[in-house]
């Protein structure tokens, strides 16, 4: 799973969640579910979301640390 910075990237561009969503095209709820990590985007998404944020998708999106148990 990955996590993401969206929310600060968003709040540093001072953007709101639906003119953000509007530019990337999608849905204000769909950048609500992606801030909420309750969703991982597509390869697609996350190429439009860094062109737009002018960045890597590294910056943005990490993959979540996992503990090992044993």
């Amino acid at each position: 799973m990955l996590k993401n910075s969206v929310t600060q990237f968003r709040e540093r561009k001072e953007v709101s969640k639906a003119n953000f969503a509007r530019r990337i095209g999608v849905c204000a709820s769909y950048v609500t579910r992606l801030e909420n990590n309750d969703i991982q985007p597509s390869g697609e998404v996350m190429f439009r979301i860094a062109a737009y944020f002018n960045c890597r998708i590294e910056d943005i999106f990490k993959p979540e640390t996992v503990k090992a148990t044993r």
